[in-house]
């Protein structure tokens, strides 16, 4: 005999028994309800969070390890690869939280390889970024020392034709000053008398 029908024939005193199995049976299903649905929840975050951190080492893997080949190339292609840099550095950021999250719901030995692969890989990025900034400054600074080369070049080829044309003498025949400065007047006078005239 089934316990339900134990207490369909034991009458109507066992009726508040019954309604309080019902409802502990309820709140039971309820719960058990709410876990498969946080189960559920926390599978498609976990799903989501290996997607985010399988694609995110894949590309930041290729960056750094074509990032550390373009450094024996021209400075063209150093500064079309690394000029990416903000974009992979939030790609970096959202693979630490994936594979933050991924170590706190995943158990030993899985943890511990996320944890060495995240730290390797920030390793990594931070040396070859860094390469490229020093090879930045280098660069600003081998520019600067050649402008300034070029600039005292130009100076002194400029010192040195004025102290030419300083030492050359100047031809100075009075007569043709005479003739210079009356025409100057000559000049002036018109000048003055077409103003006069308007």
């Amino acid at each position: 005999m089934s316990f339900l029908m134990f207490f369909i024939l034991s009458g109507k005193e066992q009726e508040p028994i019954l309604k309080e199995f019902i409802s502990e049976e309820k709140n039971r299903w309820k719960d058990v309800t709410a876990n498969i649905k946080n189960v559920l929840s926390s599978l498609e975050g976990g799903v989501e969070n290996w997607k985010l951190y399988n694609s995110g080492i894949e590309a930041l893997t290729h960056f750094i390890n074509e990032g550390e080949s373009v450094m024996s190339r021209t400075n063209e292609e150093k500064e079309q690869h690394f000029s990416e840099i903000p974009e992979y550095q939030e790609k970096l950021k959202q693979v630490n939280e994936s594979g933050n999250f991924l170590m706190g719901v995943c158990r030993e030995p899985l943890a511990e390889e996320i944890k060495e692969t995240l730290a390797s890989l920030n390793r990594e990025f931070e040396n070859v970024t860094e390469s490229f900034e020093e090879f930045k400054k280098v660069e600003i600074i081998g520019k600067g020392r050649q402008e300034y080369a070029e600039g005292v070049a130009r100076i002194s080829e400029w010192l040195k034709n004025a102290e030419e044309l300083m030492m050359q003498p100047v031809p100075c025949i009075h007569s043709n000053l005479k003739d210079h400065l009356q025409d100057l007047s000559v000049s002036t006078s018109v000048l003055k008398l077409n103003e006069n005239v308007c």
